[in-house]
């Protein structure tokens, strides 16, 4: 029980409303610029780092879509070689031929 009012206590200390919006309060008194507004942008230098990566993840994306179909196909190829889909074949193939005659 003793943690339990422990944790009560700061949760009523320390995330209240008041107290979680104490930053953004003072920064509406007295609003000023970023600390680093002005300066060089990090992600600007590193955009040809930025382009390889994304190239690496479209290249992984498209080998698992190749497995993910070579899969599918191999699924495919064993269901239509089961007797029951042949049965089912044949007399979809005899239905057609009994209503076009």
């Amino acid at each position: 029980m003793k943690k339990i009012e422990k944790a009560k206590k700061y949760v009523i200390e320390n995330l209240t409303y008041y107290k979680t919006t104490e930053p953004l309060r003072e920064w509406v008194r007295n609003p000023k610029t970023s600390p680093d507004r002005g300066m060089e942008r990090v992600l600007d230098r590193s955009r040809e780092e930025a382009f390889q990566n994304l190239e690496r993840i479209v290249k992984s994306q498209q080998e698992m879509i190749k497995v993910r179909d070579e899969r599918i196909a191999e699924l495919e190829e064993l269901f239509h070689k089961k007797l029951i889909y042949r049965i089912y074949n044949y007399l979809k193939f005899i239905k057609k031929r009994i209503f076009l005659i």
